[in-house]
């Protein structure tokens, strides 16, 4: 019964879990002290992702809601390719998330530009269709350059210093 449930309502309680998660972003990002040296401060992106965020769990609960109707209406429910590809795919977001957590939770140690770096690299292999021949080359020249650059942004023009971490203090 339960597994029915959740079966039915996996896209719904999907959209639910991450509207929930990006208001309690939001809610943690009210906190991030605001500056007055630059107009937009280290506070913007932050509101800016959880507001995004919490517009995508929108429409993740409305086609939920739309899958879970439309599986109500058509109880006789085939599972033969689409539930390999589901559990991959279910395999998948909860490897992002844990990627994500870890990124989190390493950065101010590593610093931004390597645990950025490392973050990308992984996120690319979990993200890229299985189907797909991966080259690891251009992953790792991405994979660094794209911090670099990032850092030199906001470090040089917009004055926002990112967490350095303990091999560049």
């Amino acid at each position: 019964m339960v597994k029915l449930f959740v079966k039915r309502y996996r896209e719904l309680l999907v959209g639910v879990f991450v509207g929930l998660f990006s208001a309690a972003y939001l809610f943690g990002s009210a906190f991030i002290r605001r500056s007055n040296i630059v107009s937009l401060g280290g506070e913007f992106m932050p509101e800016l992702y959880g507001y995004f965020l919490l517009f995508l769990s929108l429409l993740q609960i409305i086609i939920g809601w739309k899958s879970a109707r439309a599986s109500i209406s058509d109880v006789n429910t085939s599972t033969g390719e689409s539930g390999k590809a589901s559990k991959t795919d279910s395999k998948n977001v909860l490897m992002v998330f844990i990627a994500i957590v870890f990124y989190l939770a390493t950065i101010q140690l590593l610093g931004f530009i390597l645990s950025s770096a490392i973050f990308l690299f992984v996120l690319n292999f979990l993200l890229s269709p299985s189907n797909s021949k991966k080259n690891p080359r251009v992953t790792i020249i991405y994979a660094i350059l794209l911090p670099i650059i990032t850092y030199f942004i906001f470090h040089n023009y917009m004055n926002i210093n990112l967490p350095a971490g303990i091999f560049f203090n």
